[in-house]
């Protein structure tokens, strides 16, 4: 049995293609060994690239082997189910293109900068390999034998290889037609910057070559943001990279005419390199995308950023030279984009002044004519700048650049100024919008010289674009001289106003000169006219603050003529008070500041005090808490009066008001004496603190007290109540820091309570002195005649028994009433 088995294995071995599947084995895993090195060397980053062909080359090797694959891998399995004879030749073939399929597919990995693509295309070339090795086997322990049982693991291995090979062909297929692509719009670029070298003679001038390229120039910056996301849908690839590519030759298209007509070869050279330079990053950029798309791993995703950072940097060189050398061009168009927003300014304005909300407050008077000062002087300028920009077209880029600027500038500050003006004229809505819209044409004016100066630059003054700029400028002109007219219109009609309040200051101002002098006014008063004058004086006064809050000319107008009645006013005062006799009629007449000046002399006086109430120097008087809690009190009390005073506009009470207010000097010199009688401490501390921040308070309450008499409005009657609750503040402080003073022990002499129970004290103490005396009265000894008839000891033994009961019903009293005052109950006062 033993025999028949060998005889049976050496004729298997012996049988037509047995060997040769044992040899394609061999060679197949050979094959697997030489892509296992390569795997790792992926892994390890040591695979050296091959640089024999391109990798356009390797890939299509790649793709012809795998076809030889297909068409060997049926007849094989024919032969390994049913033809032995052919078996042999067959699976040789089938095995010698594994070695050359390794190859190639370790030269296509090295030519890969994806790491994530080498490992798959390895990783897949040898899944192909290993199912050749099964194919092998199965075709081995089927030998061609058409009754052997192993016809299924046939099928089934080259099945196996079948899908292997399908994946490796769809993963090479995909990789050609992207890198394919991205080589073709990189060929396009190229093709585009080499055109920028040749440049295009009579292709335009540069200013329209200049704005072309500036134009594709900011397209390509956005386009390349879009294509340098690593997150770009693959999908969307063809579509941005294609329009990348096309911006890309219309700036090289641009650059070419604009190399061509620089004005010096030194500029030419700079666009051209500029170009050219963009051409190479975005053609790098290309390929870092076409790398990712391979394969998405974090050092493609790196590579892409780089390169987009790399092209960004390029495309802002390319901008700054585009501004250098149309620096004029530039900066019309800034100056115009800049004008068109003052326009829409302007138009806001005009808006809020038609519904009678644009007003300017807090210039005081003449505002206007300043304002119309500064419009006519910028006028002047804008003209100048038109001069400029016409010259400019045809000279240097600085020259009209340098114009250009001016006229943007001297724009904004005819803006700013218009629209002052125009606040200051708020009664008149008309007139705004008027002087508004003469700003706005003159601004309109401007953009078209601009706009049609930023295509005519480096044009002769010959040039038919040249002299349409000169003609804009005329145009230009004739808006601003309009302006001017307006604004000078406005200015007469807002001078009579202004003119006739001033001439009535001057009026007063004059009369008040010559008031203190010795001579009488040459005419009649009696003392009801001049009440009548003085009532006029409240109603004049309310008619320049309502003009000055409605910015009305009429109203300034009819307030100045009331005003001028102040001279009639100082001169009846006179006439008046020279009928009387000398004395306190005529002087209050001649001065009614008398309360004035004393509120004055008591704020002095607190001032001084103060000044010298942080030194250690005690005033030498005498002053005890209560005297001092006296004078705290009268504080509310001189608060109140000052005031009212105020309030009432009445000069006697207004000299009360301040001769109460000087008790604050005592009070300050009262707070160091009694600060002085206890140990130093916080006691101490707080009695100096709290009593300078009181005087501090009141002197306050004093100061707008007098600004308010002479000058009373309800802003500065509010600020007086909120001051005198500051006051008030301060006082409450200050007592409770002035009792601490008086210690824990401390009652009040002039407390109710303590006086009745001083008085309740006093009338015990006598009690008890009665009793004692009636203790020492013996009554007259008597013979008695009968004991039962002792009437004098009865009356003395009662009188005893009054006088103990009535002090104890006094001391129970005075008990009772401490009882009730430490429960609350009765008041006691402090």
């Amino acid at each position: 049995m033993a025999k028949l088995k060998d005889f049976t294995f050496c004729c298997r071995e012996k049988s037509p293609g047995q060997a040769e599947c044992e040899e394609a084995i061999d060679v197949i895993n050979q094959a697997i060994s030489e892509i296992d090195r390569a795997s790792m060397a992926v892994l390890t980053r040591t695979l050296t690239p091959e640089t024999a062909s391109s990798l356009d080359d390797y890939q299509e090797q790649m793709l012809h082997h795998l076809d030889e694959i297909e068409s060997v891998i049926e007849p094989l399995n024919t032969s390994a189910k049913s033809e032995a004879e052919t078996l042999g030749h067959r699976i040789t073939d089938f095995a010698t293109i594994f070695p050359k399929l390794a190859s190639m597919a370790i030269r296509t990995a090295s030519r890969t900068k994806v790491e994530q693509q080498q490992s798959t295309l390895l990783e897949q070339t040898k899944t192909v390999a290993e199912s050749a090795s099964q194919v092998a086997f199965a075709c081995k322990s089927s030998g061609g034998n058409p009754k052997s049982k192993e016809h299924d693991k046939v099928d089934e291995s080259v099945e196996m290889i079948k899908e292997a090979v399908t994946e490796l062909k769809e993963t090479l297929e995909k990789a050609s037609k992207d890198l394919g692509f991205i080589n073709q719009m990189i060929e396009k670029i190229n093709e585009a910057a080499k055109m920028v070298s040749s440049g295009a003679p009579g292709s335009g001038n540069f200013t329209s070559a200049h704005s072309a390229m500036l134009e594709a120039s900011k397209k390509v910056a956005k386009k390349i943001q879009e294509v340098g996301q690593p997150g770009l849908d693959p999908a969307q690839v063809p579509e941005e990279v294609t329009e990348l590519v096309e911006n890309y030759t219309a700036l090289a298209t641009a650059a070419s005419g604009a190399v061509a007509t620089a004005e010096s070869p030194e500029l030419s050279e700079h666009l051209k390199l500029a170009v050219q330079n963009l051409g190479v990053a975005i053609g790098y950029q290309l390929t870092a995308l076409g790398e990712l798309l391979a394969g998405d791993d974090p050092r493609a995703r790196r590579e892409l950023l780089n390169a987009t950072k790399t092209v960004k940097e390029k495309v802002s060189y390319l901008l700054g030279t585009l501004r250098s050398a149309a620096k004029g061009s530039q900066a019309c168009e800034e100056a115009s984009s800049n004008i068109l927003g003052m326009i829409s300014d302007l138009e806001t304005t005009a808006m809020f002044a038609s519904y009678g909300a644009w007003k300017t407050e807090g210039m005081g008077s003449g505002a206007f004519a300043r304002q119309h000062q500064d419009m006519m002087k910028l006028s002047d300028e804008l003209l100048a700048n038109l001069d400029g920009i016409a010259q400019g077209v045809s000279g240097t880029q600085e020259d009209l650049a340098t114009a250009a600027l001016k006229t943007n500038e001297n724009m904004h500050r005819t803006t700013e100024a218009t629209k002052l003006a125009a606040g200051l004229i708020s009664d008149d809505s008309n007139s705004q919008i008027s002087l508004l819209n003469a700003a706005k044409g003159v601004a309109s004016s401007l953009v078209d010289v601009l706009d049609t100066a930023k295509t005519a630059a480096g044009k002769p003054s010959s040039d038919p674009e040249a002299r349409a700029v000169q003609q804009k400028a005329k145009e230009a002109a004739k808006t601003v001289e309009a302006y001017k007219t307006n604004a000078t219109k406005l200015r007469e009609q807002t001078g009579k106003a202004t003119q006739s309040l001033q001439n009535t200051i001057d009026a007063i101002a004059a009369e008040l000169q010559v008031y203190d002098s010795d001579d009488v006014p040459f005419m009649t008063m009696s003392p009801e006219d001049l009440l009548h004058l003085v009532n006029g004086v409240m109603n004049a006064t309310a008619k320049a603050v309502s003009a000055c809050n409605s910015q009305n000319q009429e109203e300034l107008i009819v307030a100045a003529g009331l005003g001028r009645k102040m001279v009639d006013l100082l001169r009846g005062c006179k006439v008046c008070a020279s009928n009387v006799a000398a004395g306190e009629v005529r002087e209050n007449v001649l001065k009614s500041g008398k309360a004035t000046q004393s509120l004055q002399n008591t704020i002095d006086a607190i001032a001084a005090e103060l000044q010298v109430y942080d030194s250690d120097d005690v005033p030498f008087m005498t002053m005890s808490p209560e005297d001092l809690l006296h004078l705290v009190n009268g504080v509310m009390n001189a608060t109140a009066k000052a005031v009212s005073a105020c309030n009432s506009q009445n000069q006697e009470e207004l000299i009360v008001a301040a001769g109460l207010g000087r008790k604050m000097v005592d009070l300050l010199r009262g707070c160091k004496v009694c600060a002085s009688n206890v140990a130093a401490g916080e006691v101490r501390e707080n009695v100096l603190k709290s009593g300078k921040a009181c005087t501090v308070a009141y002197l306050e309450l004093l100061k707008n007290v007098l600004s308010t008499f002479d000058n009373p409005t309800p802003e500065k009657k509010t600020k007086l109540l909120k001051l005198s609750e500051v006051v008030a503040k301060k006082v409450t402080d200050l007592t409770r820091d002035v009792e601490a003073l008086k210690g824990e022990g401390w009652v009040d002499p002039n407390d109710p309570a303590v006086i009745a129970e001083n008085e309740l004290l006093k009338a015990a103490a006598a009690i008890e002195a009665a009793a004692r005396k009636l203790e020492e009265l013996q009554p007259r000894r008597e013979i008695r005649v009968d004991e039962s008839l002792t009437f004098n000891e009865q009356i003395v033994e009662a009188a005893k028994s009054i006088a103990k009961a009535t002090n104890e019903l006094i001391k129970a009293a005075r008990e009772a009433q401490r009882e009730l005052i430490s429960q609350g109950k009765l008041k006691k006062l402090t």
